[in-house]
């Protein structure tokens, strides 16, 4: 793919994020395609960081959902991951769906990068919490 066709693919992907992201509405949508396009949205971090995407999806799944709250999540697990889990750059992240019954799924974001102290755990979901305040990668 030439740089203007990926630079083209990337705005195509903001802009089509950014209008879900106001006034998002359920939806049906190829739940393979969003995870390739946020992949795919994400793709000059990932080489810059040197951090590969592996892709366990399995058969394709339609869903009727909230696409875009559901690529804004998908996104900010994978920078998340590039950005805190590996001190040097090389890593993978892995994106892994199993459906679960008829009607759900299980849609599992895993690196196996520095990982968190035990004293962190407690407090993962306190507000504004942050082990590298001020700082970042």
């Amino acid at each position: 793919m030439s740089n203007l066709q990926r630079a083209l693919s990337t705005v195509d992907s903001f802009l089509q994020s950014t209008a879900e992201n106001f006034g998002d509405q359920r939806r049906s949508f190829s739940l393979l395609e969003l995870i390739r396009e946020v992949v795919g949205s994400l793709a000059p971090t990932l080489e810059v960081h040197q951090v590969r995407c592996e892709l366990d999806v399995g058969d394709d799944m339609h869903l009727l959902s909230f696409r875009g709250a559901l690529a804004k999540v998908l996104s900010t697990l994978v920078q998340n991951a590039v950005k805190h889990a590996y001190r040097e750059a090389g890593g993978e992240v892995h994106i892994r769906v199993r459906p679960l019954g008829t009607d759900q799924l299980i849609i599992t974001v895993q690196d196996h990068g520095a990982g968190m102290p035990p004293g962190v755990l407690g407090r993962v979901f306190d507000p504004f919490f942050s082990t590298r305040f001020g700082g970042g990668r």
